[in-house]
């Protein structure tokens, strides 16, 4: 039998001057991770905040799969310890 879910994935992100930030939540019922990225843009840069945008999320999700990683690495240790 198939299983399907749908995890989706919430992301906020915010711009103040050459500081991008990002949060990334997912929700799986069976917990809640949040976490964040930032990129900041040299003063010699050009202003793009596309730029900003897509490195900030992409670390707020890298850090997102990684507490991912470690929380299924958590639940495999649970169930192999002898009880």
């Amino acid at each position: 039998m198939t299983h399907i879910q749908e995890w989706p994935i919430q992301v906020w992100i915010t711009e103040e001057d050459d500081r991008t930030t990002a949060r990334a939540v997912l929700n799986t019922r069976d917990n809640v991770l949040t976490a964040d990225g930032v990129a900041r843009r040299s003063p010699r840069d050009p202003a793009v905040p596309e730029i900003g945008d897509e490195i900030a999320v992409g670390r707020a999700l890298a850090e997102l799969g990684r507490q991912l990683l470690a929380s299924g690495a958590d639940d495999v240790a649970a169930i192999e310890q002898p009880r």
